[in-house]
């Protein structure tokens, strides 16, 4: 857009200056000549969408001046928040079934926390892993640590066995909390083998668990002093915060780092977006340990004085009771809790409650309106981001099904695109020139964003595996010698910039509100059926968000037994990560060079028409594998099985 406002001024000097022309009469002559070569369009798009990006702009340059400030004086988020108890001190912070936290007593539980593991000589850059369900002591403990510069790996509370212990080693942790819950103690026993050298600390009441060698650490830190630590490090706005586990799209669980300067900076900027207050009640049931509410539902408490409602898991027949209990102005979602909402049949206590909106993404366009209209929710906020990433988008027009826009006349102004790619390897396309493609408004590509190592706010941080933040990078993409970060996400935009969620690349997919590794799937049931061909992919089921987890297993010699493959499976997974269905098939297919064809399979699903294969599915009622007959696909298709 550039070149075509120097060339338009070029013309313009040259009427005034060879043809004696007034400034004016040479404006209305290019502008003319604009127009009919096309440029109606560019006024056009100017017209539709300049209100909208100016907006946009407005609201993104007010977020910037608390994060400029912050990083000014170098705050941490543990100053941010020492200044936020300070103004309410007697204010509500945080609710978990029937109990109250005022800021006061976060403030307080935290240094406690701090200086205990002071006092046992944890340092700036040690790492203690945090294993425990969802509950706002998570937040204190990671706050606490914090304060003495010791950084927190929140580790998922799902994850048992090899995935558990990979989570723990590859952030070299020195200390584990975990909670005395049955299913979090007994997986921490699963691994106990892998934990030496590791300090292990137990919190709750019960003491011990299972005769593992923890200290009890609520009697420890209720010993401690209740004021803040003293400061025996070098504190920066730049030091690394947290550990937030993500696929990065390929292969097993990798440590992203998380800075105290981009929780600020992602904070600030939703706080602007959403106007938090102080009299916002969040109602939170997504997991701590997810940059969705660890880092937007908490940082609102630190930085906007709101409170957060922590639910331990969702309940869709108590969803809509609970808001009005907690009397909760916002909800923070992904889409699949929209559509459990939505399959529950509609009661009138679906609109007397009090929300003022709706925050987070996935959610489906052909849900959007419904969820609008029948829960009475006056404003959803759909956004696009990853953990990892440095590109991200916001839809603050309320556009239904749009993950956010691109200003399509000022594209310089947001410094990510999306690119042309093969459909087949997910490479991205280049031209004649050696550099990559834009795409075009109507096309679907890969998303990345452009990485500056020298501006702090377009750094990409990666994880803390080496390797695998530099196989997220391409280069020489625009420009020789720039970098960008790949998101693994293709997006399609429209003619006016809005973004919308196309599928998720790589080795995995999005299932339950959870990234689901094919790699670690695999490995799964390889280690429990032995040296045979297995390709994990997601399908998709119609009226469900996301992909679900289907095995294709080579099986020639018909052995295979899916109830003890189930078995295995509920020993090492997830329930989010195990797949919904199984084909049992004589041989795999591959291409030339021996690749499975991943695509294909992922385009056959569980299709009975097209496949000849020995299909199953997993039957939530029975907890079994169970023949897919023609009557549960079109139950499948139809929307009436419960996954």
């Amino acid at each position: 857009m550039s070149y075509k406002f120097s060339i338009g001024l070029a013309l313009m000097a040259i009427q005034v200056r060879v043809l004696n022309l007034s400034w004016l009469v040479a404006f209305g002559t290019t502008f003319c000549i604009y127009l009919a070569s096309g440029g109606w369009r560019f006024i056009r798009l100017l017209w539709l969408t300049f209100p909208r990006d100016f907006r946009f702009i407005f609201t993104l340059a007010k977020a910037y001046r608390p994060v400029i400030k912050a990083v000014k004086n170098n705050w941490t988020v543990c100053d941010i928040f020492h200044e936020t108890a300070k103004k309410h001190k007697e204010k509500v912070a945080f609710m978990f079934e029937g109990k109250l936290w005022t800021f006061h007593e976060v403030e307080m539980f935290s240094n406690k926390v701090a200086n205990y593991f002071q006092s046992i000589g944890y340092k700036k850059g040690d790492v203690v892993a945090l294993f425990m369900e969802n509950r706002p002591e998570l937040v204190f403990f990671w706050l606490g640590l914090a304060k003495i510069g010791v950084i927190s790996a929140l580790v998922n509370y799902n994850l048992r066995k090899e995935s558990l212990a990979h989570c723990i080693s590859i952030v070299n942790a020195k200390g584990l909390i975990f909670s005395c819950d049955s299913s979090i103690s007994d997986a921490v026993v699963d691994i106990s083998s892998n934990l030496n050298g590791i300090e292990l600390f137990e919190f709750g009441l019960s003491g011990n668990a299972n005769g593992l060698k923890s200290q009890n650490i609520l009697e420890k830190i209720m010993l401690c002093s209740k004021n803040p630590p003293a400061l025996t490090h070098e504190k920066s706005c730049y030091d690394v915060l947290l550990y937030i586990y993500t696929s990065g799209t390929t292969g097993l669980p990798k440590a992203s780092i998380i800075r105290h300067f981009r929780f600020l900076k992602g904070i600030y900027a939703f706080q602007c977006f959403m106007n938090f207050s102080t009299n916002d009640v969040i109602y939170c049931v997504l997991p701590l340990y997810h940059s969705s509410a660890g880092i937007l539902g908490v940082g609102s408490v630190f930085t906007g004085a709101s409170t957060l409602v922590v639910r331990r898991k969702f309940s869709a027949s108590r969803f809509w009771e609970e808001c009005i209990q907690y009397k909760a102005t916002g909800v923070l979602y992904i889409g699949e809790l929209c559509r459990y909402l939505l399959a529950q049949p509609p009661k009138e206590i679906e609109k007397k409650h009090s929300l003022r909106f709706m925050m987070g993404n996935g959610l489906r366009p052909q849900i959007w309106n419904e969820l609008k209209s029948r829960c009475n929710v006056p404003y959803i906020f759909e956004f696009y981001a990853a953990t990892e990433s440095n590109a991200s988008a916001v839809n603050i027009e309320g556009r239904p099904g749009a993950i956010g826009y691109y200003p399509v006349t000022f594209p310089q102004i947001l410094p990510m695109r999306i690119f042309k790619m093969d459909p087949v390897s997910g490479e991205l396309l280049r031209g004649s020139n050696g550099l990559c493609i834009p795409c075009n408004p109507g096309e679907t590509g890969q998303i990345a964003g452009l990485i500056k190592p020298r501006d702090r706010s377009r750094r990409f941080d990666g994880y803390v595996n080496k390797q695998a933040t530099q196989k997220k990078i391409a280069r020489d993409v625009l420009k020789k010698g720039d970098q960008w970060f790949l998101s693994g996400d293709t997006i399609y935009w429209d003619e006016l910039g809005y973004l919308f969620f196309h599928d998720r690349m790589g080795d995995t997919f999005r299932w339950r509100g959870e990234n689901v590794s094919t790699t670690e799937v695999e490995g799964a049931i390889l280690k429990a059926l032995g040296p045979k061909c297995v390709v994990v992919y997601g399908v998709e089921i119609p009226g469900c968000e996301g992909r679900a987890g289907m095995a294709a297993i080579e099986d020639p010699d018909d052995v295979v037994d899916v109830i003890i493959l189930r078995k295995k499976l509920s020993d090492v997974l997830p329930t989010y990560a195990r797949p919904i269905f199984l084909r049992i098939t004589s041989s795999v297919d591959t291409t030339g060079t021996f690749k499975f064809q991943k695509g294909k399979l992922r385009k056959e699903g569980f299709d009975l028409s097209v496949i000849q294969d020995k299909l199953f599915y997993f039957d939530l009622q029975l907890g079994e594998y169970c023949a897919l007959t023609k009557e549960i696909y079109r139950k499948f298709l139809n929307g009436e099985m419960q996954v």
